[in-house]
């Protein structure tokens, strides 16, 4: 296939594969990873995740659900008019709310500069958090967070953007993955930096792409990570930067009990 003409809209592209079955165990402390959404009735919050669609967001079909996390990539080379698109289209989208990180494609791109005029339907996290108000009586707000891309540094590096990471938050989204969970295969391509932070963070789930090969989820393997879901949400294809190649991964989250709710009980 000639990949030009894919980027361009000359030829049509092939149907997005499914996410493989995790071979992993789909339920956790407050949190579920669902394998057929349209199927699973929401159980608390549901969490509908995508990564590096690079200019093709239009040709994803996105399930619906609470909350839209997209990790970064949503560019080719940061292009304005893929960013105003992508903006346009999560306009369009239903999910309440819509939280958009910058990838290595967006991170010197000038349109940054005027986010309200591009990304109009979004709240764009650039080493910032937002909180997702709950419902439910006695919940406390979804809590998410989102350093700037960052190349992988060495595990004592003294990174700025991770050290703004607050303990306790309930979503990291990093474009780029830990270092040894879903960051390539044979080889381990995520930050170790970024590692350290999330044991000292211990957040409920990580999300990430830029590896486009890894797409999936895995629970912590390191020491200090044991009960965080880490999720590779990559859309490309990994053998294609631009071609669709994976479909969202949909997360389930249980609200945190506020503090000093009486009577609620805590995740199980």
């Amino acid at each position: 296939m000639d990949v030009a003409a894919v980027m361009y809209g000359e030829v049509p592209l092939p149907p997005p594969r499914r996410a493989p079955a995790p071979p992993i165990e789909t339920v956790g402390p407050g949190i579920k990873l669902i394998e057929d959404p349209a199927t699973t009735p929401p159980e608390g919050l549901r969490l509908v995740l995508v990564s590096d669609t690079h200019g093709l967001h239009r040709q994803l079909a996105v399930p619906p659900g609470d909350v839209l996390v997209h990790a970064g990539d949503f560019t080719r080379y940061g292009r304005e008019e893929d960013a105003q698109d992508f903006g346009a289209w999560l306009k369009e989208l239903p999910h309440a709310h819509k939280i958009v990180a910058f990838g290595n494609h967006e991170a010197n791109a000038p349109w940054r500069r005027d986010l309200g005029a591009t990304l109009p339907g979004a709240t764009t996290l650039c080493n910032g958090g937002t909180e997702v108000p709950l419902h439910d009586e006695g919940a406390a707000p979804l809590r998410l967070f989102a350093p700037d891309f960052c190349w992988p540094m060495h595990p004592s590096a003294n990174n700025p953007a991770y050290s703004l990471i607050p303990a306790g938050v309930d979503v990291l989204v990093t474009h780029g993955p830990v270092k040894g969970h879903l960051d390539g295969e044979g080889v381990a391509l995520g930050c170790p930096c970024l590692l350290e932070h999330v044991r000292r963070a211990r957040p409920r789930l990580v999300v990430c792409g830029h590896i486009h090969g890894s797409h999936g989820a895995c629970w912590g393997k390191a020491a200090g990570t044991e009960g965080t879901l880490f999720v590779n949400a990559a859309n490309a294809a990994p053998e294609k930067r631009h071609v669709i190649g994976w479909a969202p991964v949909v997360v389930d989250l249980v609200p945190r009990v506020a503090v000093g709710a009486e009577g609620a009980k805590q995740p199980p």
